[in-house]
C-alpha cells in the first residue's frame, strides 16, 4: 500500500487531521494535538513513523526486521513506543493498517479525559444498536480478525467459521453498532457452563472496529446487552479482559461491571508473552437476592 492510500486511510479515523510541525517535507497525522503518523522520505524510500506499545513494537521489529525499526529520529527513550516501517519493504498492507489502528488507540487512551469526551460528541454521525444478522457475519468476523492481530483481547489466534462461531454463542442478545449502513461493533454471550444451576450466568464478548473507537459505541452496544439479557432472565454477565487492555477495563467498569478476580500470567499471547487476566462480572437485577 502506498504513502497516499495509507495517509487516507489514517485520514479516516475520527478526528484525525493533519499538519506539518516539522516542515514541508513530513506529513503529520494527528488526533486532539497528539501526533499518531508521520509520513516522510528517507533515502529515497518511504516512511512511516508510528506510536506503539513497546511490547507491540518488539514483536513488528523482530518480524520485519529489514524493514521496521525503533523510531530513528526519536529521543533514544522515546524509541521502544515508535516504529519506523520502509513503505517499499515487506510488510503486508494488512500489517501496515493494522499498526495504523494500533497507533492511534495506544494514542488516544493517552489523552485526558475531556479531550476524549470531546471526541466522542464529534463523530460525524450517529450509530445504531440493532440485533446481528448471519448477514453481518462478513464485517463481524473482520473487526474480531483485526483484534487477533493486535492480540490484547484474546488467546485466539485464528477467525472461525460462522457455523462454528454460532453454535459457540447464544443465539439471542446478539448486537451490532451500525454506522451509516457499516457494522462498527459487535457483542454476543456464550455459556459458561452447561449445567442447569448456571444457566443464568453468562459471558460475553465485544468487539469495536479500530476506526470507530471512542466514539461511544462500545458503551452503547454493552448497555443494549446487559438491559436485554436482564430481560432476557440471565442474572450475570461475566467476562475475562488482559490486564494491559485497559480500554476494555475501563469500557466494563463504566458499565457496572466489578472486578471477581486475577488470574496471573494464565497463558501466552500471540507474541509469546505471559499475560494476566482480570475476571470481571455484572449482576443483573431479577431478584436474586430475593
Amino acid at each position: 500500500m502506498d504513502h497516499g492510500k495509507l495517509l487516507e486511510y489514517c485520514m479516516k479515523k475520527n478526528g484525525a487531521y493533519i499538519d506539518y510541525p516539522f516542515g514541508p517535507d513530513c506529513t503529520v497525522v494527528k488526533v486532539k494535538g497528539k501526533i499518531f503518523a508521520q509520513f516522510f522520505i528517507k533515502n529515497s524510500n518511504s516512511m512511516i513513523t508510528l506510536n506503539c506499545e513497546r511490547m507491540t513494537g518488539e514483536f513488528y521489529r523482530s518480524i520485519y526486521s529489514n524493514d521496521i525499526t525503533r523510531g530513528y529520529h526519536c529521543p533514544p527513550v522515546q524509541q521502544p513506543y515508535f516504529n519506523t516501517i520502509n513503505l517499499s519493504g515487506s510488510v503486508p498492507d494488512s500489517e501496515l493498517t493494522a499498526m495504523i489502528d494500533h497507533s492511534y488507540s495506544f494514542v488516544v487512551s493517552k489523552l485526558t479525559k475531556k479531550l476524549r469526551a470531546e471526541l466522542e460528541s464529534e463523530c460525524f454521525s450517529k450509530y445504531i444498536i440493532r440485533e446481528m444478522l448471519p448477514s453481518d457475519w462478513a464485517r463481524v468476523s473482520q473487526i474480531y480478525s483485526d483484534a487477533l492481530k493486535e492480540g490484547k483481547s484474546t488467546f485466539q489466534t485464528v477467525c472461525p467459521e460462522y457455523s462454528e462461531w454460532d453454535n459457540s454463542h447464544i443465539k439471542e442478545c446478539r448486537y451490532v453498532a451500525e454506522l451509516e449502513e457499516n457494522v462498527i461493533g459487535w457483542c454476543a454471550i456464550s455459556k459458561t457452563s452447561s449445567r442447569e444451576a448456571y444457566r443464568g450466568v453468562v459471558e460475553e464478548s465485544i468487539y469495536i472496529d479500530y476506526n470507530y473507537h471512542h466514539i461511544g459505541a462500545g458503551t452503547a452496544l454493552l448497555k443494549t446487552l446487559c438491559k436485554n439479557t436482564e430481560q432476557k432472565g440471565y442474572w450475570c454477565v461475566c467476562t475475562s479482559i488482559f490486564s494491559i487492555n485497559t480500554a476494555s477495563i475501563k469500557l466494563h467498569e463504566k458499565v457496572g461491571f466489578r472486578k471477581i478476580g486475577y488470574r496471573e500470567k494464565i497463558a501466552k499471547d500471540k507474541f509469546g508473552q505471559w499475560q494476566d487476566t482480570i475476571m470481571f462480572e455484572r449482576r443483573n437485577s431479577i431478584g436474586i437476592n430475593k
